[in-house]
């Protein structure tokens, strides 16, 4: 076996796409992770690209994707980010993937999804979290003091399908 990588084209309309490529590729071997319909073309989605290891405890690591210009409501709102965590389940069932094939999909404060991160188990649950960066964070939509959240790994294992906004006490 060999490893699977990411290669992120955010410049691409519209709104950016990761591929997937599964082990040494050849050609036709990009399967594309498509961010459209993320915003009006400038999320980047893919922006940053995150190994973040095993999320879910099923021993295999997760890919988390950050697209922090990514707007809720254009124009009237500064970037509030945008990250969407894909499982190793997901990764390997094949064929394209979107936004609706994300296992945990968030949004917080100005430019959340930036940096990203897996860490050890904080919270005592057994399964690795997820830090955060959102460097411009502003509560009122403006560039101010940047923000970092962290996001349980039990919140990701149990997502409900609708998107979720970060925490604001992180």
């Amino acid at each position: 076996g060999t490893d699977e990588f990411a290669i992120s084209a955010t410049g691409a309309n519209p709104g950016g796409f990761v591929y997937l490529v599964d082990g040494l590729p050849k050609a036709g071997d990009l399967m594309p992770l498509n961010g459209h319909g993320t915003t009006v073309g400038e999320a980047d989605f893919g922006d940053e690209l995150a190994n973040v290891g095993d999320l879910d405890g099923d021993g295999r690591d997760d890919l988390a994707i950050g697209a922090p210009y990514h707007y809720l409501t254009w124009p009237s709102d500064a970037a509030t980010g945008l990250v969407c965590v894909m499982l190793s389940g997901t990764l390997t069932q094949g064929g394209p993937l979107d936004l609706d094939d994300c296992d945990y999909l968030a949004h917080g404060g100005t430019n959340a999804g930036a940096a990203m991160r897996g860490i050890a188990d904080l919270n005592g649950d057994g399964l690795r979290e997820l830090v955060i960066g959102a460097p411009a964070w502003s509560g009122d939509g403006y560039f101010g003091d940047p923000r970092t959240y962290i996001v349980s790994g039990a919140d990701i294992v149990n997502y409900n399908g609708s998107i979720q906004s970060l925490p604001l006490t992180a």
